[in-house]
């Protein structure tokens, strides 16, 4: 998670701060929680993966992956 910006509860701020690689597992996150993170890896049933990489500001990296491959 982007250590900029506060996390949504002290038990996730704490793990953050011991500056590990954090798993989670978050389905339909609000627009704050998805962006508090600094990278993804977004996987599809079956396992295969869609994206791995960093969002960007505002997400505008995963935002442009997207709109270069599915021409959004």
């Amino acid at each position: 998670m982007n250590n900029k910006k506060e996390a949504s509860s002290p038990p996730v701020k704490n793990t953050i701060d011991t500056r590990r690689t954090v798993v989670y597992t978050i389905h339909q996150p609000s627009i704050d929680i998805f962006e508090a993170f600094d990278e993804l890896l977004l996987i599809k049933r079956g396992g295969q993966v869609i994206y791995t990489g960093p969002l960007g500001r505002n997400s505008h990296k995963i935002i442009g992956y997207f709109e270069i491959r599915f021409y959004i």
